[in-house]
């Protein structure tokens, strides 16, 4: 599962890349965990962009992992140039979108005034 590098190379992986690796395949666990609880953002804003980016998400993850079980370099850096720039970038909009976003209610129905 390896890549070539590591596969065909005469000297043992060193430690501190298992262990990493490691840590990075557990990791992976939480960052799925993570995509399916942001199928909740989908089911309170019921947006076709968002449902796109939430499979956006699933994909980028998927490919994520599969980079770390191989170590492949140009797979991790996708993988989290995606992550962060496009994914991570939309969701920070939404968040403050939510949190400062303009009020849906009609002018003139309630408010202070009355």
């Amino acid at each position: 599962m390896l890549s070539d590098e590591f596969k065909q190379s005469k000297y043992a992986m060193p430690e501190n890349i298992r262990r990493a690796r490691n840590i990075a395949i557990a990791l992976a666990f939480v960052e799925f965990f993570c995509c399916i609880a942001s199928i909740a953002l989908y089911v309170r804003r019921r947006s076709r962009v968002i449902l796109v980016i939430i499979g956006f998400a699933f994909f980028s993850t998927a490919l994520g992992a599969f980079s770390k079980m191989r170590l492949s370099y140009w797979g991790l850096l996708t993988h989290s140039a995606l992550t962060i720039a496009v994914i991570g970038g939309f969701f920070i909009y939404l968040m403050i979108e939510i949190l400062f976003g303009t009020d849906k209610s009609p002018a003139g129905k309630g408010g202070l005034n009355e």
